[in-house]
């Protein structure tokens, strides 16, 4: 028997997030945002329901209880790429991911490409396309 990939039944993931949750948690004390549903049912999840099993018991072990919020996702969930990243590819799309949210809108004094003295949020979001499209 042939399981197609979760990427092809990505609708799926909205209803094996609450289901693992409990799997994972042994009670119904965490749930996920309808903004961080979104964000993981974009994901293209090449690992399959192990990837969002993976993910979710990260998120579960940090926050306990309450709502799963998109800023409680690991960076890979909370960016898009057309295909696969290599190793590499992905630790520098997730250094910049927890950078933007660190910065959180405020400018950055670090120099860099963008401007010798200033590196700003918007710098660093342009940066996001680069490494994920990156062949």
């Amino acid at each position: 028997m042939e399981v197609p990939p979760l990427r092809h039944h990505i609708e799926d993931v909205q209803e094996l997030i609450p289901f693992l949750l409990v799997k994972l948690t042994s009670q119904a004390a965490l749930t996920c945002s309808t903004a961080a549903v979104r964000l993981l049912m974009r994901h293209t999840w090449p690992g399959n329901i192990a990837q969002l099993r993976h993910v979710l018991r990260t998120v579960a072990q940090r926050r306990r209880s309450g709502v799963i919020r998109p800023g409680d996702l690991p960076p890979e969930c909370q960016t898009l790429s057309r295909r696969v990243l290599s190793p590499l590819e992905s630790l520098e799309r997730d250094a910049i991911v927890r950078s933007l949210l660190l910065l959180a809108g405020c400018p950055c004094a670090v120099v860099g490409p963008a401007n010798p003295g200033l590196i700003t949020r918007g710098d660093l979001q342009d940066l996001i396309p680069v490494v994920a499209d990156r062949e």
